[in-house]
């Protein structure tokens, strides 16, 4: 599992990238971690202002992603709290933005977050390659992943890749 990740992060994986309705797959993404949002008792709120946007994308590189980043969400939120997602086209761009209320990122980790291996989670929660993975994956689509974050305020991150027309 560790070398399949780092294979992703290094864009050593081939991809199958078909034009692909954002929508469905960030439904998809919601149904796969829809267990853990029950057992955490986390509510997602979807706000889709652009319910046709397609891009040309590996589907299940890119479900990885989002399911990675609503995981991450989910952890640092505290029980009964809310995650907001939200799709929407700037341009030739698609953002999809997962934010969520939580914990936040302390300003001394920030820089090295995409880092691999790193990570803040408590021993024996993940390895440190989930960020890492989401972000070469997202480069690997020609995209970018941005994130802001405020301690005890929670973070957001916006992913942006290409539409087709």
């Amino acid at each position: 599992e560790i070398v399949k990740k780092l294979m992703l992060f290094s864009c050593n994986v081939p991809q199958r990238l078909e034009n692909e309705c954002i929508d469905s797959m960030i439904g998809e993404a919601l149904d796969l971690i829809s267990p853990l949002l029950k057992q955490s008792n986390i509510e997602v709120e979807f706000f889709n202002h652009c319910p046709l946007a397609k891009a040309s994308i590996d589907k299940v590189q890119f479900i990885q992603v989002l399911f990675n980043l609503l995981n991450n969400a989910i952890q640092a939120s505290q029980t009964g709290n809310k995650i907001h997602v939200s799709l929407s086209e700037v341009r030739e761009y698609i953002n999809i933005s997962i934010q969520d209320f939580g914990s936040g990122i302390p300003v001394e980790i920030q820089d090295k977050i995409f880092d691999p291996f790193f990570t803040y989670n408590k021993e024996g929660r993940g390895n440190g390659l989930g960020l890492s993975v989401v972000h070469g994956i997202i480069k690997q689509h020609k995209g970018r992943i941005q994130f802001s974050s405020e301690v005890d305020q929670g973070s957001t991150f916006v992913i942006s890749i290409p539409k087709t027309q």
